[in-house]
C-alpha cells in the first residue's frame, strides 16, 4: 500500500457505482465484496422494487442483475437502466433460455454470463466494459483488505456510521429542483449562491444556506457532500436531520463509543465480527448493559452533528440533493432542530474569516418574516438585542459595535439569521425618532 494510507487511483473500478440485483443474497454480497476491493460503490438489491427505488437516489454506472426475473416490476427497471446509459452484465443458471434471453433483451444487457461464473472473471468484465478504450489491465494488490477502502469508497453497502443501511427502500417519488425549494429562499447576501439546483459545487453554495432552505421546505431526502476523497450523507426528513453518513472511519459509532471509554478497541473488533448482517452495533451494545438507550442517542446525535458541521467551511467539491422518501430504517429521534443545530455548527466550523465574507461589514440587516421560536432557536439577552438592532438602518459593522457579544458569536448569530429567514437584506435608511440611524 502507498504511504499515507492511500491506494492508487489504478484501482480497477475506482469510484464506480455499481447496482447488484440478486435475490441470492449471499452470491449478491459477494459480488459486492469484490467490486469494493476494487474501489466501486456498492448497492445490493434483493428484489427490483429494491433496485428500481435505488437507482432513484443512487445513480448506477453498472449493474449485475440475475435472470430469470421473479415477480415485479420488471418493464421499469428495465426501462430506467436502459434509459440511464447503465451497463449492465446478466447472470443466469441457463443462459440459453429463451425466456433468459429476451430479459437479456429487455434489459440491454451487454452480455449473459452463467450463474456459476466465478467473481473475479465476473469482476474483470465489468472492468473491461468500464474501462476507456485500450486501457491497460491496472495492477492491483489482490488482497486489498475491503475496510481499509471505507476511508476512501463511500458505498451503501458499508454505511460508516452506526446502523445498518438495509437494501429495501420504500419507492421514492423524486422532485426534481430548477430553482429554489418551494415556499423557501435564501437571503440574497453579497455572493451568495444562485438559485438552488439538484446538483452543483459547494465554491458556488454556502452550505448553511442550503440547509437552511431544505429545513424550510420541510424537504425529506438525502444531500451528498463531496470533497474527494471525503464523502458525507445526510438525510432530512421535513426539513430536520435526522442521519448521516461519512466514509472517515474515525467517524463512525465503532470507534466514537472506543473514545468514550465504552469499551476497548479489541473489544470492538471482536463485536463488529460477531454481528449478523443488519445487526446494530448501538443496538447490541444496550442490550449487553454496555450502553444505556439515552447515551447512545446522545453518540449519535454528536456524531450526526459532527459529521454535518465538518463540511460547513467546505469551498470545494459538489452536493446533490434527492428528494423522496427515507430508506426504511430505524431512525433515534435527535432533537436536531434547524435553528440550534446551524447555529452552533456556523459558531464551531466557520472560521472568521469567512464570516466576514458571508456578511460584509458594510451589509445591512432588516427584520424578517421568520420568528425564531419557529425554528427552534431560544435567545439569550444578549442575543435578542442583537436581532433587535437589525432594524434595517445599521451597517453589519455598526451592529457589531452595537452587541455586547465577542465579535465572532455576534457574525455567527447573524449569519445563522440570514441563513434561517429571520433577518433579510436591508436598504439603509433612517431609522423611527426613537432610534438614531447609523449612515
Amino acid at each position: 500500500m502507498p504511504a499515507g494510507g492511500r491506494y492508487s487511483p489504478a484501482v480497477p473500478l475506482r469510484e464506480k457505482r455499481l447496482l447488484v440485483v440478486d435475490g441470492d443474497g449471499g452470491r449478491g454480497r459477494a459480488i459486492g465484496d469484490g467490486a469494493e476491493r476494487l474501489g466501486a460503490r456498492v448497492h445490493v438489491c434483493g428484489t427490483l422494487e429494491e433496485a428500481l427505488a435505488a437507482l432513484q437516489v443512487w445513480p448506477a454506472d453498472a449493474a449485475v442483475v440475475a435472470l430469470p426475473f421473479g415477480e415485479g416490476d420488471s418493464a421499469a427497471l428495465c426501462g430506467r437502466l436502459r434509459r440511464d446509459g447503465v451497463r449492465v452484465l446478466a447472470l443466469a443458471g441457463d443462459p440459453d433460455a429463451p425466456a433468459v434471453a429476451a430479459q437479456a433483451a429487455w434489459l440491454g444487457a451487454a452480455r449473459t454470463l452463467p450463474a456459476t461464473v466465478a467473481i473475479p472473471q465476473l469482476l474483470e468484465e465489468l472492468r473491461r466494459d468500464l474501462s476507456p478504450p485500450g486501457a491497460p489491465p491496472p495492477e492491483v494488490a489482490a488482497d486489498l483488505p475491503p475496510s481499509e477502502f471505507d476511508s476512501l469508497i463511500f458505498s451503501w453497502a458499508r454505511p460508516a456510521l452506526e446502523e445498518t443501511v438495509p437494501t429495501s427502500f420504500a419507492r421514492p417519488r423524486l422532485e426534481p429542483l430548477a430553482g429554489p425549494l418551494p415556499g423557501a429562499a435564501p437571503a440574497q447576501l453579497p455572493g451568495a449562491a444562485p438559485p438552488l439546483l439538484p446538483r452543483g459545487s459547494l465554491a458556488e453554495v454556502f452550505l448553511p444556506r442550503l440547509l437552511a432552505v431544505l429545513a424550510q421546505s420541510e424537504a425529506t431526502g438525502s444531500l451528498e457532500l463531496v470533497q474527494e476523497p471525503v464523502r458525507r450523507l445526510l438525510l432530512l426528513e421535513h426539513g430536520n436531520l435526522v442521519f448521516a453518513i461519512s466514509n472517515q472511519p474515525h467517524e463512525r459509532f465503532g470507534p466514537r463509543c472506543v473514545r468514550a471509554g465504552l469499551l476497548a478497541a479489541a473489544e470492538l473488533a471482536a463485536l463488529q465480527r460477531s454481528l449478523a448482517p443488519g445487526e446494530s452495533l448501538g443496538r447490541t451494545l444496550v442490550a449487553r448493559g454496555a450502553l444505556t438507550a439515552g447515551r447512545r442517542t446522545e453518540l449519535v446525535r454528536a456524531q450526526v452533528q459532527e459529521i454535518a458541521w465538518s463540511a460547513f467551511a467546505w469551498r470545494q467539491g459538489s452536493y446533490r440533493i434527492a428528494l423522496g422518501p427515507l430508506p426504511a430504517r430505524e431512525r433515534l429521534d435527535l432533537g436536531l432542530r434547524p435553528g440550534p443545530f446551524l447555529l452552533q455548527g456556523i459558531r464551531r466550523a466557520v472560521p472568521p474569516e469567512r464570516l466576514r465574507q458571508e456578511l460584509p461589514a458594510d451589509h445591512t440587516l432588516a427584520p424578517g418574516r421568520t420568528a425564531p421560536a419557529a425554528v427552534g432557536l431560544e435567545l439569550g439577552p444578549a442575543e435578542a438585542s442583537l436581532l433587535a438592532l437589525a432594524d434595517g438602518t445599521k451597517s453589519v459593522g455598526d451592529l457589531l459595535t452595537l452587541s455586547t457579544l465577542p465579535e465572532e458569536q455576534a457574525l455567527a448569530l447573524l449569519l445563522a439569521a440570514a441563513c434561517l429567514g429571520l433577518l433579510v437584506p436591508g436598504q439603509r435608511g433612517l431609522a423611527s425618532t426613537r432610534r438614531i440611524g447609523f449612515m
